[in-house]
C-alpha cells in the first residue's frame, strides 16, 4: 500500500475530533439531531482549520443509515463511500479550476435530479470565492430555492470577496484559527500513535510556525519525521524550517539590552552563514519581543513560554516598544533592498549605541514682559553674547574659560521634527531610517545643525535631494526657510571644544554695572531685578 501523508491519515472523520471548533460542531450537531437542516451553509476561516473536513463530517452525518444524526456512525456504506470519495450524491467541487459561468450551469441543471444512493445529494463548493461574476449569477437562484434533496456546503477562506447575496442564503460559519496549546496537543497524540519519540520543543516549534492551521501542523511534522532517523528535536525542526531558536532569539535581545553591539553582530552573522533568512530572523525577534511586551501585561497567551514570560522584568516597556516599531519597520523595507542583512545589522547598531541626550535650551535671567506679552524666560542672542563679552576689559591675570557662543535649540523645531520625520518616512523610506538615527543639536535664525551617528549618515543627509527634501519639510512645518546642516557627532563635538577661548578679567564687574549693560542691551522697560 502506498504511502498516506499524516494530513490525510489523521483527517477528522467525527465532529469530535475537530480540534478548536466547538463553537461551529456544537451548532451543526444540534441542528442535525434536532431536523433543522439548512439548504445551504457557508464555511470561512483561514486554511487548514477543518473547513472542508466538517463539511464532508455532515454529509455523512446526514446521510448515515442511523442518521441524520449528530455524529457518523462510519461504518455503514453511506459514510465509508463518503469517506472514500466515491459517493456519486456527494460532490466535491474546486471552485479554484471550475470557477466559469459553463461549470456552474452545468451543475445547475443536475440538481434537479434525485439523489440515487441517499437521502441527501450534498455538493460542497471549496475555494468558492474563485467563482467568477456570472459564476455567482449562475449560481444564485438555485442557492436561494433549491429542491428539498439538495444541500450546498460552500468553503472560503476569503469571505469578503463573495457577493453579498451570496452570503445572505447562506447560513454562515466562521471558523477560528486553532489555539497553539491545542495544536501541540494534537500533535503530541499523533506522535504517540505513530510510535514517533519528539521533544516538546519540537512540536511547540512546529506549531509556532503553522500559526493556528492544525493540517499545516501535521504537514511540516510529516516532512521532519521522514528528515530525522532518532527522534524528532527542536535542532531538527529548526534545520527544516530555517528558524531561530528561542534560546538564541532571548540571547540577542540580551545583547541589545545589554549595548553589546559586537556580540549582536556577530549572532546575526552566525545566522546568515548557518542559511537562515535575515527577514526570519526579523520575524523571530519581532515576535519574540513582541510576546514579551504582552508577557509584561500579563496576558495569558498559550503561545508564550515560561522561558519568555520570566524574561518580562528585565526589559524596559520603552525598550520593547521601540525594538517592535523598528523591527516592523525593517519588515517593511526589506523587499526594497538588494542586501537586507544591512538594514538588520544598521538596527542592532542603533540599539547598541549610547546615544547622548538632546542638550536643553540654554536659560538666562528671567525678565520682565510689556503688557502686550506674556511672563517668559529669554534666551540673549549669541552676538549680543559675544558684544558683552567685547566690552569686558581683557588682562593677563585671572584667566577663566567661559564659552562665547551657548548652543541653543528652538523649541518650535523640536516640536515639530517628529511631524518631520513621519512625513519623510512616508515620502522616502530608506532616508527616514538614516535621519531617525539624527539629533538636532543647534538651531539659528536660518540654520538647524543635525549631529549624525556616521559618515555615512551624514553624507546621506547631505545629499542634493535628501537635504532638499527635509529643508522643503521643515519650512512646510515652520513657515520659515532653514538650511539644513549635518555633521557626525564626533565632528560637531570637536567643533563646540574649539568654540571655547581664554577671557581674562581684572576683578569681577560690580552687580550693577551689570545691570546698566542689561538696560543698554535690552532698555530699561523689559529688564526688572530681583533680590
Amino acid at each position: 500500500m502506498s504511502y498516506r501523508a499524516l494530513y490525510r491519515v489523521w483527517r477528522p472523520q467525527h465532529f469530535r475530533d475537530l480540534v478548536g471548533q466547538e463553537h461551529v460542531t456544537t451548532t451543526l450537531a444540534n441542528s442535525l439531531t434536532g431536523g433543522h437542516i439548512s439548504h445551504a451553509y457557508l464555511f470561512s476561516g483561514p486554511r487548514g482549520t477543518g473547513k472542508t473536513s466538517a463539511a464532508k463530517i455532515f454529509a455523512k452525518a446526514v446521510n448515515c443509515i442511523h442518521g441524520p444524526a449528530a455524529e457518523p456512525c462510519n461504518e455503514c456504506e453511506p459514510c465509508k463511500a463518503i469517506t472514500q470519495g466515491s459517493l456519486l450524491d456527494v460532490i466535491e467541487i474546486d471552485a479554484a479550476s471550475n470557477r466559469g459561468v459553463d461549470e456552474i450551469r452545468d451543475l445547475r441543471d443536475k440538481v434537479k435530479y434525485a439523489p440515487t444512493e441517499v437521502r441527501y445529494k450534498v455538493y460542497i463548493i471549496d475555494e468558492v470565492h474563485m467563482l467568477t461574476t456570472e459564476a455567482f449569477n449562475a449560481l444564485l437562484k438555485t442557492l436561494e430555492e433549491p429542491p428539498g434533496h439538495v444541500i450546498f456546503i460552500l468553503a472560503t477562506t476569503e469571505p469578503h470577496k463573495l457577493p453579498a447575496t451570496i452570503i445572505s442564503r447562506c447560513q454562515r460559519f466562521p471558523f477560528r484559527c486553532i489555539p497553539h496549546q491545542r495544536v501541540v496537543e494534537r500533535l503530541e497524540y499523533v506522535v504517540s500513535q505513530e510510535g514517533i519519540t519528539a521533544e516538546i520543543a519540537a512540536l511547540e516549534q512546529i506549531a509556532r510556525v503553522a500559526d493556528g492551521g492544525l493540517r499545516d501542523a501535521l504537514s511540516l511534522l510529516d516532512q521532519t519525521i521522514s528528515f530525522s532517523d532518532n527522534g524528532l528535536t527542536e535542532e531538527v525542526v529548526l534545520s527544516i524550517i530555517g528558524g531561530v531558536s528561542e534560546h538564541s532569539m532571548l540571547q540577542l535581545l540580551d545583547y541589545l539590552h545589554q549595548k553589546d553591539r559586537a556580540a549582536a553582530l556577530k549572532q546575526v552573522d552566525e545566522f546568515i552563514t548557518y542559511g537562515i533568512e535575515v527577514d526570519q530572523v526579523v520575524q523571530d525577534l519581532l515576535l519574540i519581543a513582541r510576546d514579551i511586551l504582552l508577557a509584561q501585561t500579563f496576558v495569558e497567551k498559550a503561545s508564550i513560554s515560561e522561558t519568555v514570560k520570566s524574561k518580562r522584568s528585565v526589559y524596559g516597556t520603552e525598550e520593547l516598544v521601540q525594538w517592535v516599531d523598528q523591527l516592523v519597520l525593517i519588515q517593511q523595507q526589506l523587499k526594497w533592498v538588494n542586501h537586507p542583512q544591512i538594514l538588520l545589522e544598521l538596527f542592532i547598531i542603533r540599539q547598541t549605541s549610547a546615544l547622548q541626550p538632546q542638550q536643553q535650551i540654554v536659560q538666562h535671567t528671567p525678565i520682565a514682559p510689556s503688557q502686550k506679552e506674556e511672563q517668559t524666560t529669554l534666551s540673549k542672542p549669541a552676538e549680543e553674547t559675544e558684544k558683552v563679552a567685547a566690552e569686558q576689559p581683557i588682562t593677563k591675570q585671572n584667566t577663566s574659560k567661559v564659552e562665547t557662543k551657548p548652543t541653543t535649540i528652538n523649541p518650535s523645531v523640536n516640536q515639530v521634527w517628529p511631524t518631520v520625520l513621519q512625513s519623510i518616512k512616508q515620502q522616502r523610506v530608506t532616508l527616514y531610517a538614516w535621519l531617525a538615527d539624527g539629533e538636532i543639536v543647534e538651531t539659528t535664525n536660518d540654520t538647524i545643525t543635525i549631529a549624525m551617528l556616521g559618515a555615512f549618515h551624514r553624507d546621506t543627509v547631505l545629499k542634493a535631494e535628501n537635504k532638499k527634501l527635509i529643508e522643503k519639510e521643515l519650512e512646510k512645518m515652520l513657515h520659515t526657510s532653514y538650511e539644513l546642516k549635518a555633521f557626525t557627532r564626533e565632528q560637531w563635538e570637536q567643533q563646540r571644544g574649539k568654540e571655547e577661548i581664554s577671557i581674562t578679567t581684572s576683578k569681577p564687574e560690580p552687580p550693577d554695572d551689570i545691570v546698566k549693560k542689561a538696560i543698554a542691551l535690552f532698555g530699561e522697560e523689559l529688564v526688572s531685578v530681583e533680590k
